[in-house]
């Protein structure tokens, strides 16, 4: 038998209720944060200007500008949005064998060669 959620007085929050709302914010906030680190790299590996990206997710330029330098976080609608450009435009890739040898750590932000191979 499924467990009711029953509010014995309308003033206070069963705790396992307020632990659930509080865990999916807090994961809602983190994922926002991880978004604006994600935008800036593939948009640039497609050769899109921040405009292009801005009219094609549509939001303001100076709104994304600032969720991709990590200075404000995005609404739940714009992270909503730029989460399914990512996955229009960028490969989801399983995670990678690290420490497994032949792997190498790249920056694909850099124009650099490989920092260190694991081995």
């Amino acid at each position: 038998m499924a467990a009711e959620l029953v509010l014995i007085d309308s003033f206070f929050v069963p705790e396992p209720a307020y632990r659930k709302l509080a865990d999916g914010i807090a994961n809602a906030v983190e994922a926002c944060d991880t978004i604006g680190s994600l935008v800036r790299p593939i948009r640039r590996r497609l050769d899109w200007s921040q405009g292009q990206l801005a009219e094609h997710v549509g939001m303001p330029v100076s709104r994304l500008q600032k969720v991709e330098k990590r200075e404000a976080r995005p609404s739940i609608d714009d992270a909503e949005v730029l989460l399914k450009w990512i996955g229009a435009y960028a490969p989801i890739q399983p995670e990678l064998p690290f420490g497994q040898p032949g792997v190498a750590v790249v920056d694909l932000d850099e124009d650099v060669a490989p920092v260190d191979t694991l081995a």
